[in-house]
């Protein structure tokens, strides 16, 4: 009885998990379709990163709440996106290396993957030097 009553616990939790992502990436598509800055002029880059962290905020937000799902689900998408890498991706965009400026605007994501690294392997899995 137990179990039967922590697998719908855990079914209700994981219920919208792939509808909350694909709304953050409509969300993504709709806030870059509704872009006004040349994206190559500094306020357009800024701009252009600002929907893409907001993105990953949502992504991992989405993510975070179902842990059971979200583990397989982000190693997937880890994997795809490493085989879609090309010069010029908002990754390579928006990352603090190639936009010196935008250093502080990026800081929240590391911080964020981190979370969601820790609430999916736990605690244990990150060992610090002493």
């Amino acid at each position: 009885m137990l179990l039967a009553v922590a697998q719908v616990s855990a079914d209700v939790k994981c219920e919208n998990i792939y509808k909350d992502f694909s709304d953050c990436v409509l969300e993504l598509g709709d806030s870059m379709g509704n872009q006004d800055e040349n994206v190559t002029s500094e306020k357009g880059v800024e701009a252009v990163c600002s929907h893409w962290d907001a993105f990953h905020t949502c992504a991992l937000s989405a993510l975070s709440t179902c842990q059971e799902e979200a583990g397989p689900m982000w190693e997937t998408l880890k994997a795809d996106s490493r085989k879609l890498r090309f010069q010029g991706s908002l990754f390579d965009l928006c990352s603090p290396n190639a936009a010196p400026g935008l250093g502080l605007a990026c800081l929240p994501m590391p911080l964020l993957l981190l979370t969601l690294v820790v609430q999916l392997l736990g605690p244990e899995s990150i060992s610090l030097p002493l």
